[in-house]
């Protein structure tokens, strides 16, 4: 009898965390979230019309895990919309390249396969006729580990060799942390920099290699002179790392991490953690490593970057890292997550999100003669298993 109680009892505990696993799937499926007054634009979205002037620029981050095979939907969609576009236009890979740990050196098992994800994802450039700019991400890095600098120099020979674009196709260079000045137009400038420059806790460059900065001090008073040069100009940054996110690295996850936390880490990894659960997404949510918004280090650099951005109105920031697609506004600026080149996750909404996505995508800027910005994505829709345009908006 005591068996058999025992036997019911294992169904039933296996019942209930089968139950959890489907509602809590059916509660965070993944589809566009827009605030409330642009709901009823959504089935109206159409490509911002191009004209003579305009300068377009494509987002795309996280390509470094791109599968064998024909090319997926989002960058065969890239290819079109790269192959259309005029000289007037760049595209920037906003980091991560290259999972899990970068360019391996020459002679490596690894290498073979990891010149492939990088190749594969810059096939959409090849006839494009506009600038191409790949900058660096904490994978780049060797995932932060102690022969990071190398690593990323390595991958930075790699594409500047394999584009064939000069020698700014990668930037900052060195593992230098930036910023490096671009001039889009007269009055728009993009700001380049490395964000795991500053995260990075193992040997980085500084002066004595040739960079700009050795210190966090250095580094923000660089940052400070070049945001004053372009005082009165529309300011673009990139950086792998957001300032601002809604999803897991901002320290928002899906309800089924409370139960089965491994999926943080690998999505098909049900296995049921329901304490140890909750305790890693609590600790990610208000302490983080240090790839998290939480982590002190990371939060350093958020709050001096913003603190710097508070004399440039208008300011747009774009990253990857988060492997969805966001567009918030806080404080006036602009802050575009397009990390879904090649994965998805998760993403939340709150008060300063104007639109989210967790699917793969790509975002699209476009810069008009007239001073006005807008701003589109394009992600998979499942249903039809194409790539469509979920978010066009003008943003200033």
């Amino acid at each position: 009898m005591k068996a058999f109680s025992r036997h019911i009892t294992a169904n039933a505990i296996l019942g209930i965390i089968l139950l959890s696993m489907i509602l809590l799937t059916a509660c965070g499926a993944p589809k566009p979230w827009y605030r409330k007054e642009l709901r009823s634009e959504v089935e109206g979205f159409v490509p911002v019309k191009i004209e003579e002037g305009d300068y377009q620029l494509f987002l795309i981050g996280d390509c470094g895990k791109v599968p064998e095979g024909d090319l997926p939907p989002v960058f065969e969609a890239l290819t079109r919309q790269l192959e259309a576009a005029d000289k007037n236009s760049g595209i920037i890979y906003l980091g991560d390249n290259i999972y899990e740990y970068g360019m391996p050196a020459p002679g490596d098992p690894e290498r073979g396969e990891m010149e492939r994800r990088m190749t594969v994802q810059l096939k959409p450039t090849k006839n494009f006729k506009g600038r191409v700019l790949v900058i660096p991400g904490n994978h780049d890095w060797e995932q932060g580990k102690a022969n990071g600098w190398a690593t990323v120099n390595r991958e930075e020979a790699f594409v500047e060799a394999h584009l064939k674009r000069g020698k700014d196709a990668y930037l900052p260079d060195d593992g230098c942390p930036g910023p490096r000045e671009i001039q889009l137009g007269n009055e728009q400038v993009l700001l380049v920099y490395d964000s795991q420059w500053w995260l990075h806790k193992h040997e980085k460059p500084g002066k004595a290699n040739g960079c700009n900065a050795s210190t966090d001090e250095e580094f923000l008073n660089n940052f400070k002179a070049a945001l004053d040069r372009n005082a009165g100009k529309q300011v673009i940054v990139a950086g792998h790392h957001p300032l601002h996110s809604y999803g897991p690295h901002g320290g928002h996850f899906h309800p089924s991490n409370h139960l089965f936390p491994m999926r943080m880490f690998k999505h098909n990894l049900w296995i049921p953690l329901p304490v140890l659960g909750t305790v890693a997404v609590v600790y990610r949510k208000y302490f983080g490593n240090i790839q998290d918004i939480p982590n002190r280090r990371y939060t350093a650099l958020q709050k001096d970057l913003d603190a710097l951005f508070e004399s440039q109105p208008g300011l747009i920031y774009v990253s990857g890292h988060d492997h969805n697609l966001q567009h918030l506004k806080r404080d006036g600026r602009h802050y575009i997550v397009s990390g879904s080149g090649a994965k998805s996750t998760y993403v939340s909404h709150g008060k300063n999100a104007e639109f989210t996505d967790a699917e793969k995508g790509f975002g699209k800027m476009v810069l008009k003669q007239d001073g006005t910005v807008w701003l589109e994505f394009w992600a998979i829709a499942k249903k039809e298993k194409r790539v469509v345009l979920r978010y066009a908006k003008q943003i200033k």
